[in-house]
């Protein structure tokens, strides 16, 4: 049960995390890039 319980919890937050930056970061490089290319 070490093994599987290990594996689930990194799974888990890894994809978690991914799929939470992946959205937030779109959204914020954007804005971001814009802002600084046009000063």
């Amino acid at each position: 049960s070490a093994a599987p319980d290990a594996v689930e919890p990194m799974q888990d937050g890894g994809a978690a995390e991914p799929a939470s930056a992946a959205p937030a970061e779109a959204g914020t490089p954007p804005p971001a890039q814009s802002t600084e290319r046009q000063p």
